[in-house]
């Protein structure tokens, strides 16, 4: 029995030995990582101050267009349909422009064949001549109207009529 724990004792002991001991690599210096110096093809940029001076928000101001002496250039077109109505004949022109169009339902369906050539103006004014019959062109509101010739096209009024919020009854 004194045998069989010596050798325990022995195996003990070698066994602590083995697992006391360092597995780490040997022990080198540390040393300082060096990079190559920086360089570059262009000049560097300008650094900035980061702070900002800014202004509180307040509404924009109102946009103001400088016309120089020269005349405003129009497009010409050529508009040419066969047997159309008034009113595709009034989308098409409105289409080129980039206008909305309006066509009063009384003339709407009226057929008409023209072959014209000029500005969106000279073309209204044509339309207009030979149809017998108001054609509008609101460049201001991008819109051309075509409108029976009795019918004058009347425009909202600032003015405000007294009582006119009341009814009759």
């Amino acid at each position: 029995m004194r045998t069989a724990s010596a050798i325990l004792a022995v195996l003990l002991s070698g066994l602590l030995l083995t697992s006391c001991s360092s597995s780490e690599k040997n022990w080198r210096p540390a040393t300082e990582q060096v990079y190559l110096p920086k360089y570059s093809q262009q000049v560097p940029q300008p650094v900035y101050s980061r702070l900002r001076w800014v202004r509180p928000p307040q509404p924009l101001p109102p946009q103001t267009v400088n016309f120089s002496g020269s005349t405003k250039l129009d497009p010409i077109l050529h508009l040419e349909m066969q047997n159309a109505r008034l009113e595709e004949i009034a989308n098409s022109l409105a289409d080129s422009v980039h206008y909305r169009s309006y066509v009063a339902s009384g003339i709407a369906d009226r057929l008409v064949s023209i072959k014209l050539l000029g500005t969106v103006d000279e073309l209204a004014l044509e339309i207009e001549r030979r149809q017998q019959i108001k054609v509008v062109v609101d460049h201001e509101n991008r819109e051309i109207r075509f409108l029976a010739d009795k019918v004058l096209p009347s425009f909202y009024q600032k003015e405000v009529i007294e009582n006119e919020h009341k009814s009759n009854y």
